[in-house]
């Protein structure tokens, strides 16, 4: 069966440049799907060309080297992905739907999440939990108001 160049052998030109393709499409704030359309993948399998380039060790190292470029290393993004987990709405309450977000977003990029992959809402819930748990430790009882 084909691989579609995914294997992490040292890529050709022709993909290497394909793989540029897409992680510069994704930096730019395309989705997924669409960055694999504009790296050449064929709209049909896009999504799952997507998936499979966002596992990929070329591609990885491509969006470390472009996100150290402006200054934006993992200690940059752990910070914005720490401040997003331990989001509140505009009143001051735990704001569980933007943690959510944002803790799917830290798996993912970590490699502990796959896009559809069954094993994403148990993580997701496991690390809610352990997020609600914290902050009943801190004396907050889930609206905001610090417990007796």
């Amino acid at each position: 069966m084909y691989n579609y160049g995914m294997s992490d052998r040292e890529p050709t030109p022709q993909l290497r440049a394909k793989y540029k393709k897409f992680a510069t499409s994704v930096i730019e704030g395309n989705t997924i799907r669409q960055s694999a359309i504009d790296a050449g993948y064929a709209p049909g399998r896009a999504s799952e060309q997507g998936s499979r380039l966002m596992r990929n060790t070329t591609v990885r190292q491509l969006f470390e080297r472009e996100f150290k470029k402006i200054g934006a290393g993992r200690d940059f993004w752990a910070n914005k992905v720490r401040d997003g987990a331990e989001a509140n709405d505009d009143k001051g309450n735990p704001d569980w739907r933007t943690r959510e977000g944002y803790i799917n977003m830290a798996l993912r990029i970590w490699g502990a999440l796959s896009r559809d992959g069954e094993g994403e809402h148990a993580s997701t819930q496991n690390v809610m939990i352990q997020l609600v748990q914290a902050a009943q430790r801190r004396g907050l009882d889930g609206s905001g108001d610090v417990g007796e």
